[in-house]
């Protein structure tokens, strides 16, 4: 079809139309153009299009490489290359993007990657999380700032929590965190530990704040240290006892502990000053001394003081001049003053009071005198002399001699009486005197608050005293008597005399007891003898003659193998043939010499007939048998044949046999075996009775069984033995009341078939 005109209408077949109206306005694909130039649908130009206006009622494309140029001289290009998009100013000027809030979004807008917001902040973002946010101040970053250079705040850098980490590197070398121009300063960690290193100038650490403090801390019981980088050290906190170290050249010097501090060396200041006291201990096992004053060049003098005490009202009470005055008066305290000694002159004498001092009368003695008078002496040999200038010859080394007024001579001791109406009066004294060369030892007690005599030496005998009139109750006389409740003894040849007391029907002349209320152990009376013939004891006698005795013995050697206690009915004396004897031996055991331990009369054995319940006077009330022990039950079968085998460690049962009467008990397993008929037997320790009837010698036994295949009717198991019978038969009893044999054949010998055995049994 040709073309076709009409009306300025130009329509191409298949191609649409192009108008032109009055206006001079053209529009494609339309017969009415909204501008200049108008296309209705898609265009494509090839080439430049040069516009001062284009107005789009859909869309313009550009093919790849295709750009869109604005400006004079292109400035300003739009374009993609195929790979990439471009926004192009290759102009002077600067490229502006105007809007109240700017924001970059990947392809599909589901995230954003940076926000412009006006009059606000730019916000930099990491898979939708918002990292990096510019503020009125600065910019603050949520996370980790990582820097691969040197990162220049102007104005520092703020944290609202979190932390600057900076990690070791890959390779083992440390990142730094640097201060001045140049890397003047660094803070780093190497991987093994922390530095803080300065290359010029001086390096301060300190608090700019008042009042606030500067704390160096190691954790746990770590300790802090202050040293060079050679190593040489001069501070240490120890973490382990919180205790502080100053040192010299690596020497320690200076420690504080619990109490205080230790110095190692010599302490120098221009003052010291303490509330409590200043302690200064030498060193054990070697020459020092503890605490040494002396002078230098410029103070030996007698006005310039070492040592010098005051009260405090500033007012000296004590000093020592460095020429060695003691307050201005010369003594030889530190009369060599090279010589790290103290030393004193021949006393100490109190000040106002020249008659009371300490002396030392000559080498390694030290006296003590007052109004002039040696009241105490201390001598080389340890003997304290008090009363005397010289001491007795026969006092011995380390012993206290005391001295009286030459007629006698007391010791007092003890808490006194200071209310006691008739002066003061001590709790303990000792009185010696000249006169009858007595001694009397003498306490207070009794309500009369005075002193009263306990014991007296006096003319080779000694007494014992009691009450308020000092009554003689005991003497042991010069002939070594002992004398009680009298002065005098009935027999000279009585080494013993005791008297009763006068009044009264049931005292006796005399009682030992032992009292054991304060221990498990006391002899009431004890009887010994030193010959070595063993034999040792209490004799008894009357006006006929020799009776008995109870007497000890012992082996010669001192061992204990023939120890005895022997009670001794007639003889001369004591361990004599013809006695009659009872022997407690070392064992325990009681030996009769001859005949029985008889509890009545008649029988041998333990007679219990006068017994309550017993049999009185029959031979049956006497026990001649006592037996304990074990044994291992053969079980056989009461029809003879078959063998059973106890298990090794289950196979024993227990008896107690008293008399004729015996109990048994225990349990044994039968771990193998075949055969046999009857009823399954064990044996007894001893046999039944016989001569008392069937019924009276017959044994009944009750027995416990675990994991034995009974009769299903069974209610109970028992073992019977007949009278004189050795062994006990297994029966079953049934629920209908009648019993059976328990046959071998029912053992299954499964290592649990347990049999318990208890009761008791007439013996023969």
């Amino acid at each position: 079809m040709s073309d076709i005109r009409f009306n300025q209408w130009l329509h191409q077949s298949g191609t649409g139309g192009v108008s032109q109206v009055a206006s001079g306005a053209v529009g494609v694909g339309t017969t009415n153009p909204l501008a200049d130039f108008y296309v209705r649908g898609d265009a494509q130009i090839t080439g430049i299009l040069t516009a001062g206006h284009i107005a789009m009622g859909s869309s313009i494309t550009f093919g790849d490489d295709d750009r869109a140029y604005f400006g004079d001289g292109t400035d300003l290009q739009i374009y993609h290359s195929g790979s990439h998009s471009f926004i192009q100013d290759t102009g002077t000027g600067n490229l502006f993007i105007d809007s109240n809030s700017v924001q970059i979004r990947n392809a599909v807008a589901s995230k954003t990657t940076a926000k412009f917001i006006e009059n606000a902040q730019v916000e930099l973002y990491y898979n939708n999380t918002e990292r990096i946010r510019t503020t009125n101040t600065g910019a603050v970053v949520t996370g980790i700032l990582t820097a691969t250079g040197m990162v220049k705040p102007a104005d520092g850098i703020q944290l609202n929590g979190g932390n600057i980490s900076l990690l070791d590197r890959p390779d083992g070398s440390s990142h730094n965190l640097f201060f001045g121009t140049g890397a003047k300063a660094a803070i780093y960690h190497d991987g093994s530990g922390f530095s803080i290193v300065n290359n010029t100038g001086h390096t301060y650490i300190g608090v700019g704040v008042a009042s606030k403090d500067l704390m160096l801390y190691a954790q746990a019981s770590g300790n802090v240290l202050l040293q060079q980088n050679t190593g040489v050290r001069y501070v240490k906190g120890v973490g382990s006892d919180a205790s502080v170290q100053l040192f010299f050249n690596n020497n320690e010097k200076l420690k504080t502990t619990n109490t205080g501090i230790n110095v190692t060396g010599i302490l120098t200041a221009t003052d010291l000053k303490s509330t409590n006291f200043v302690q200064v201990l030498g060193t054990a096992g070697t020459s020092d001394k503890g605490l040494e004053v002396r002078a230098n060049s410029t103070q030996n003098t007698d006005t310039n003081q070492a040592i010098r005490v005051r009260n405090n009202s500033n007012t000296d009470t004590f000093k020592v001049s460095y020429k060695g005055y003691v307050n201005n008066r010369v003594t030889e305290l530190t009369e060599h003053l090279t010589t790290p000694t103290t030393y004193l002159g021949d006393s100490i004498i109190h000040h106002g009071d020249l008659d009371t001092k300490i002396r030392f009368p000559s080498n390694d003695t030290i006296a003590f005198e007052t109004d002039g008078d040696q009241r105490l002496r201390i001598y080389d040999d340890g003997v304290v002399a008090i009363g005397q200038s010289a001491k007795s010859n026969t006092v011995g080394a380390g012993n206290l001699d005391i001295q009286g007024n030459g007629t006698s001579c007391i010791i007092e001791m003890g808490n006194p009486f200071p209310n006691y109406s008739g002066g003061i009066v001590p709790e303990f004294r000792i009185t010696a005197t000249n006169s009858g060369h007595t001694v009397d030892f003498e306490s207070v007690w009794g309500g009369d608050n005075l002193l009263h005599k306990h014991l007296s030496f006096s003319g080779g005998s000694t007494t014992f005293h009691k009450g308020i009139n000092d009554d003689e109750v005991a003497r042991f006389t010069s002939s070594g008597q002992l004398i009680l409740n009298s002065t005098s003894v009935t027999n000279s040849n009585d080494s013993f005399t005791v008297t009763r007391p006068a009044s009264g029907f049931n005292e006796m002349s005399m009682t030992v007891d032992a009292n054991t209320t304060t221990g498990t152990h006391a002899n009431a009376f004890v009887f010994t003898k030193s010959k070595n013939t063993y034999w040792t004891g209490l004799g008894f006698q009357s006006s006929h003659g020799h009776i008995g005795a109870i007497v000890g013995k012992r082996d010669s050697t001192g061992g204990d193998s023939d120890q005895e206690i022997r009670i001794e009915i007639g003889g001369t004396h004591i361990n004599q043939s013809e006695e009659k004897t009872w022997d407690f031996l070392n064992n325990g055991n009681l030996s009769i010499s001859d005949g029985d331990l008889v509890i009545a009369t008649a029988g041998h054995g333990i007679d219990f007939s006068n017994a309550a319940g017993s049999n009185a006077g029959a031979d049956a009330s006497i026990l001649d048998d006592y037996e304990e022990g074990t044994y291992t039950p053969t079980v056989t079968s009461s029809g003879g044949g078959g063998t059973h085998t106890l298990n090794s460690s289950v196979n024993k049962l227990n008896y107690v046999k008293v008399g004729n009467v015996v109990t048994i008990s225990g349990r044994f397993l039968i771990q193998s075996g075949s055969g046999g008929s009857g009823a399954l037997r064990f044996a007894l320790p001893f046999a039944t009775s016989s001569g008392n009837g069937a019924q009276a010698d017959y044994a009944h036994l009750m027995v416990n069984t675990h994991d034995v295949n009974l009769h299903n009717s069974t209610v109970q198991l028992f073992a019977e033995a007949g009278a004189g019978q050795s062994y006990a038969s297994l029966h079953q009893v049934v629920d209908d009341g009648n019993w059976i044999a328990f046959p071998p054949a029912d053992l299954q010998y499964n290592n649990n078939e347990y049999f318990g055995i208890v009761g008791s049994y007439r013996a023969s």
